[in-house]
């Protein structure tokens, strides 16, 4: 369970996934969204920390659209932009929103488009489920 985890049963990975260090848990599984932070470091090569939450927050801003047909939350004249990377509080911030899929693994492709979509974006919003913020420490993302 995750929330068993202890600090050395975090994977330590290369840039090609292969396993450097093992968890000294025995029989811990990569995470499923492995191939999402990849994608994100890939795309996004100054991110040095990606992070995902199941927030509520998160899930319910992806629902602001009753239809669910949005494909990203605009935001604009919010004193806390000046925080997100190269924004103003009257800069535009689109975060890209993706629909939810059975497995996290099966996101990677909608979450590829939506970075090459959204080159400025820092998160990603998955509709239903949560967000994958990332920046260049743990602090920032």
């Amino acid at each position: 369970q995750k929330e068993d985890m202890i600090g050395e049963d975090v994977f330590e990975l290369d840039m090609d996934m292969n396993v450097v260090k093992p968890p000294v848990t025995p029989n811990l599984r990569l995470s499923a969204c492995t191939p999402i932070w990849y994608s994100v470091y890939r795309f996004r090569p100054r991110a040095k920390c990606v992070i995902h939450t199941h927030s509520m927050n998160a899930q319910m801003a992806t629902l602001l659209d009753p239809t669910e047909r949005s494909t990203c939350l605009r935001m604009t004249h919010l004193e806390m932009l000046k925080g997100v990377g190269g924004h103003a509080y009257d800069s535009v911030l689109d975060i890209p929103i993706i629909d939810n899929r059975p497995s996290e693994d099966m996101l990677v492709d909608q979450v590829e488009k939506a970075l090459v979509k959204y080159p400025k974006c820092n998160a990603i919003l998955v509709r239903r489920h949560g967000v994958f913020v990332w920046g260049d420490s743990w602090e920032q993302a």
